[in-house]
């Protein structure tokens, strides 16, 4: 009935549109302080639906718009609202040229420190504005309101708040560099992003600027895959605020409040946001409880020198699905209906428990409290969550991560700038499982969960006479695992324009940081205490809550970074030579393995490994609508921290980089109808290692499985249509092949030892598809504004050609090479609504936003390992092999927000 509602708004506007006497409106959308074109600027008829976005050289036009006085309206992030009286004559074309006022402090200098590109830098990007974030996110986590960028595929994992996952051209979250306001934040011991530590990012952010492949940062940052850039809010000259109030499928809650205090005294400026946000969760049990804060203070010193201050947190905890299922587990019909799944696996794990089944709690009557810490380094203990009822969650992520930036601008001279960004990050938490006796050792209850009360009683009344007659010994306990960091660092920039043709930026790229690892007792389970003898340090083996077990040490991480970049333009051409190298050394700090002689502790030394890499582009523009680009780069890849050392503090042996060529070349396409954008690329990457063991007389030496290559190529190609006011077309496609190229055999002979015969490993890889991503997929969202403020967006996307994913380390066996199982296509449908309502009484705006995602309901598998070690049938490569994520079913969400 909507559909048809809306298709008849649509008929008769068209219609009425076509018998009137029309018009035009063109003009262009400049930057008051520098004349540069603004792209992406809204241009509205005030009391019309009729409109149009500026283009990448900020030109804009309305077509069909009937003959009149109208009031033209300019709106962007990060300027003031400009309005300007206009009168259309018919079959005539009228120009109406902008230029709009920063209404934000500094919003240009974070581009440049974020190394934002355009349209004539030549690389392959792709933005989406606040507005579009706005539109299509919901109550998602940020990467997956980026699905609809080409070769982008982000998933919910397992359908934790904050779980979400990222690939990029094919490459993982390792291979990603997620940058916040310029700053690297990957994880520095290993390069991984977790996506709760960012909650309520997504409602603070004002761009994010998806760069595939080299990028266009000047740091030494490991951007194989791509770099994903994402810029806040900056401190707002203009003094308001919203309120905006949230509720969805999942019990989802959300209150958020922000608040610009305008400039003050043509100094000052202050923007700050919260949020609260509960949830029962779509899949069972995966509740969330988080808070999000945000701050963005300006002060400008004076004519030269400004700074900023970005402080950002969110303090949350969400219980976790973490392991994959087999097939049938989820759904048994489903599994019947695909051709290479074995029936006898139906009766091995034919549970057919549904999707939204999570193995990860258990029912648990007794009052109970957990020890973890989250607001603070030191643990306490806390009640049990509000949102579970006489049950006790196996796997729960609690973390507290703020981080602040404090950024400097310096004007030297009207050709010399200097920028600085000093940043400090105090991450605290950890995620929870069991510790002793393994769960998988107890009967699952009747509907598949842990038979926690049943522990409890076991736990409470086992007496071992030996340590005490009157309490009891735990065989089984609730542990934290919590990883804290302490990390800080510093990007120095300078920036000199030599001469009218080239400019040059270099600087320093300085960090530190301290990771602290261990595990401690959350719950007892119903006993009074617990056996561990991890630490040979220590004689005490009796835990109680809160007590360290099982490991504690520490990764320590310098970083010292240069970095040179000259950027040239000479008529219409545009080019750029980036270098930059970092040394990265690692150490690791064990307080439970044997210590060294006089000490308490077992220290490394520091294993130091340079990092570099090398680009080169242009950009030819052919004309202001037109243009063609190329790039090539280069990057030696060092090891991560758990490629280095193991938990006996053992170093690998042998560890060389890992190298990845990278060559692209693209258009650009841009007219005040259409934006296109059409890559190709090729990536190389050599070298892949691995870590693994070795055995020589009853010792294990690690060592890397190296040789082991892979190429990644494709076509991007992404477009949006402006044909009438009325309606917009978006599309994106990728068209690639991701593969391992080659067999190993890796010889490997330890370096303190005479042995005549050094041990072999072979990998069989040759010509196997790369998994954990489609290599295919295309994106179609059709924009609808049938009246004045509104907007509806219905987008598909279809995905092919997507084999599951798998450790080639683990083919081993010459004849085991057939292809890893590959998961069934799929699409889906989103469909987002937005309405500003008519009203505005004393400055305020109200404006409703809906959002149904999976609107068809689709069944499909959204992440898959193939050959999994726990759930594979007979290990040959098929569908009863596979451990799998279903995607999430059809849910909703809907938003009011204030706006004053």
């Amino acid at each position: 009935m909507l559909r048809k509602a809306l298709l008849l708004v649509l008929s008769l506007t068209l219609l009425s549109l076509a018998e009137a006497q029309t018009g035009s409106i063109q003009g262009i959308v400049k930057n008051s302080e520098n004349g540069k074109p603004i792209s992406g600027a809204n241009v509205m008829l005030k009391g019309t639906s009729m409109g149009a976005a500026s283009n990448s050289e900020g030109t804009f036009i309305i077509n069909n718009v009937p003959e009149g006085q109208y009031e033209l309206v300019v709106s962007v992030i990060g300027f003031k609202k400009a309005e300007k009286e206009v009168f259309v004559n018919a079959s005539q074309q009228t120009n109406v040229n902008f230029e709009v006022t920063p209404s934000a402090l500094n919003l240009e200098e974070l581009h440049v420190v974020a190394s934002y590109a355009d349209e004539k830098t030549p690389v392959t990007h792709s933005n989406v504005s606040k507005m579009e974030l706005k539109q299509t996110i919901g109550s998602r986590d940020i990467p997956l309101a980026l699905n609809t960028t080409p070769n982008v595929y982000a998933t919910s994992q397992g359908g934790g708040s904050g779980d979400a996952d990222i690939k990029i051209r094919g490459f993982n979250q390792e291979n990603v560099a997620v940058m916040i306001n310029g700053v690297p934040v990957n994880d520095m011991e290993n390069g991984w992003v977790y996506w709760s530590n960012w909650a309520g990012l997504s409602d603070v952010t004002s761009s994010i600027q998806i760069q595939r492949g080299i990028g266009a940062s000047s740091l030494a940052i490991s951007s194989v895959g791509g770099t994903m850039n994402i810029i806040t809010d900056p401190s707002q000259l203009s003094a308001g605020g919203n309120f905006k109030q949230t509720v969805g499928s999942g019990n989802y809650l959300q209150s958020s409040f922000s608040y610009n205090t305008g400039l003050i005294n043509d100094k000052f400026a202050a923007s700050v946001a919260v949020a609260r946000t509960t949830r029962s969760g779509i899949i069972d049990k995966t509740w969330t409880d988080a808070w999000s804060y945000y701050g963005a203070f300006s002060y400008n010193i004076n004519e030269k020198n400004k700074v900023d201050l970005f402080v950002v947190g969110a303090p949350q905890q969400h219980g976790q699905r973490v392991y994959e299922q087999n097939i049938s587990t989820f759904d048994a019909d489903y599994a019947k209906d695909l051709d290479s799944y074995d029936s006898g696996a139906l009766d091995a794990y034919g549970e057919d428990r549904g999707l939204d089944y999570n193995q990860h709690w258990g029912p648990y009557d007794p009052d109970y409290e957990e020890y973890y810490a989250l607001w603070t380094t030191e643990g306490s203990k806390h009640d049990q969550p509000s949102n579970l009822d006489n049950a006790m969650m196996t796997e729960t992520n609690y973390y507290h991560k703020p981080q602040a930036n404090l950024n400097w601008y310096y004007d030297i001279s009207e050709d010399l700038h200097l920028k600085n960004v000093a940043y400090y990050s105090q991450g605290i938490g950890g995620g929870t499982g069991e510790y002793g006796v393994g769960l998988y050792m107890y009967p699952l209850t009747d509907n598949g969960q842990y038979p926690l009360n049943m522990i409890h009683d076991i736990n409470k009344t086992n007496i071992d006479s030996s340590i005490s007659t009157t309490e009891s010994k735990s065989q089984t306990v609730m542990r934290n695992s919590v990883n804290q960091h302490t990390w800080y660092g510093d990007i120095l920039t300078v920036n000199y324009n030599m001469n009218e043709h080239l400019d040059f930026t270099g600087g320093l790229d300085l960090r530190y940081y301290k990771g602290e690892h261990f595990r401690e007792i959350r719950n007892m389970l119903g006993g009074d205490y617990f056996v561990d003898n991890s630490n040979f340090n220590s004689a005490d083996t009796i835990k109680e809550v809160g007590d360290l077990i099982d490991y504690h040490n520490d990764g320590l991480v310098q970083w010292y970074g240069g970095f040179g970049n000259v950027k040239g333009e000479y008529g219409k051409i545009n080019t750029f030579v980036s270098a930059a190298y970092a040394i990265k050394s690692y150490k690791r700090v064990d307080y439970f393995i044997p210590a060294d002689p006089g000490s308490d502790k077992n220290s490394t030394g520091w294993a130091s490994f340079p990092e570099w890499n090398f680009k080169i582009g242009a950009t030819y523009n052919v004309n202001n609508i037109f243009n063609v680009y190329g790039n090539f780069g280069y990057i030696s890849k060092a090891p991560i921290f758990d490629d280095v050392y193991d938990y006996s503090n053992n170093k690998t042996q042998d560890i060389n980089n890992e190298k990845i060529s990278i060559v692209e070349a693209g258009i650009n396409y841009n007219t005040a109808l259409t934006e296109t954008k059409v890559s190709v690329y090729n990536t190389n990457w050599m070298d892949r290692s691995w870590p693994t063991f070795s055995s020589f007389d009853g010792v294990d030496y690690r060592f890397l499985l190296k040789g082991i290559d892979a190429r990644h190529t494709g076509l991007e190609v992404e477009t949006l249509v402006d044909p009438h006011p009325f309606v917009d077309f978006k599309f994106s496609g990728t068209f690639s092949n991701n593969e391992w190229l080659n067999d190993v055999t890796a010889t490997f002979t330890p370096e303190d030892e005479h042995v005549l015969e050094p041990d072999t490993a072979f990998v069989y890889t040759e010509g196997l598809k790369v998994g954990g991503a489609p290599q295919k997929s295309v994106a179609l969202s059709t924009i609808l504004k049938p009246v004045v403020g509104s907007s509806i967006n219905f987008t598909y996307q279809y995905y092919w050609d997507f084999y599951s994913d798998f450790d080639p380390n683990d083919r081993t066996n010459e004849p085991d090479h057939p292809q890893p199982w590959k998961i069934p296509n799929y699409g889906r449908l989103n469909i987002h609504a937005s309405y500003q309502l008519p009203y505005n009484m004393y400055g305020t705006t109200l404006t409703l936003r809906f959002h149904a995602f999976n609107v068809l309901d689709t069944k499909y598998i959204s992440d898959a390992t193939d050959n999994s070690p726990y759930e594979a049938y007979d290990f040959d490569h098929d569908a009863d092999d596979a451990s799998v994520y279903f995607g999430l079913p059809r849910r909703m969400n809907l938003s009011l927000e204030i706006g004053f």
